[in-house]
């Protein structure tokens, strides 16, 4: 078993992918889906590349001893190496609701682009021009609505 704090960078597993969407397409389906996500059952999981039960998570760490209450937060995302919650910071209901509303203008802002056009260099233009009300605009190249 290789040290997970020692690995190189380098040396990256060989993987090759079906996938045929832009990174803007994934990128509006992941804020599309964490906008939708029902965080009180759902634990996304790199691991294991899906999602798991959080009532399942929370068994584990209660079993195995790794602070069972992290499972009560917002936010469920399984760190793959020692299977506690990464999202285990985010506690109220009022900043998940922030976030979720962040990730729902995120995606309804990318998705009056031509998201299938999108590359890495757009996505990185993306920026905010906060109007004189104090509310913010965001605008993709390409994308003339302000």
């Amino acid at each position: 078993i290789s040290n997970i704090y020692d690995l190189s960078y380098l040396d990256s597993p060989r993987f090759s992918s079906s996938n045929t969407q832009s990174v803007g397409e994934l990128l509006v389906g992941f804020f599309n889906y964490f906008a939708n996500f029902d965080a009180s059952r759902d634990v996304a999981s790199v691991r294991t590349g899906g999602l798991l039960e959080a009532a399942r998570c929370e068994e584990y760490a209660r079993m195995e001893k790794i602070g069972p209450g992290q499972w009560t937060a917002r936010i469920l995302v399984e760190e793959p190496f020692d299977r506690t919650n990464v999202g285990r910071a985010v506690c109220s209901f009022e900043k998940w609701n922030l976030i979720k509303s962040v990730f729902k203008n995120t995606c309804d802002q990318l998705s009056k682009c031509d998201a299938s056009k999108l590359g890495f260099d757009d996505l990185l233009s993306i920026y905010i021009d906060d109007d004189d009300r104090g509310t913010s605009q965001h605008t993709a190249k390409g994308n003339d609505n302000k």
